[in-house]
C-alpha cells in the first residue's frame, strides 16, 4: 500500500478512493486538517480569498485489506 498523499479532484479519483477504503466499511476518520488562504492581519483587518480555496488533509484508517 502506498502511504503517499492522494489528491481527489475528479469523479474517477472519488471512485478510486471509495474502492481503496472498501466503500468505508470498517474504516474510520482518524484526523482531519482544513486550511484556507484567509487570514487576519496585524491591524485586525481580514483578507478573504475570492476563490474557493479550502484545502483538507484527511487520515482514514481501515481494518480490512
Amino acid at each position: 500500500m502506498n502511504d503517499g498523499w492522494k489528491e481527489v479532484k475528479t469523479e474517477h479519483d472519488i471512485e478510486n478512493l471509495m474502492r481503496v477504503f472498501n466503500r468505508f466499511h470498517d474504516s474510520c476518520l482518524k484526523e482531519l486538517h482544513l486550511w484556507t488562504d484567509h487570514y487576519v492581519s496585524p491591524d485586525l483587518s481580514m483578507a478573504v480569498s475570492g476563490e474557493l480555496d479550502c484545502k483538507v488533509r484527511i487520515l482514514v484508517q481501515r481494518q480490512s485489506f
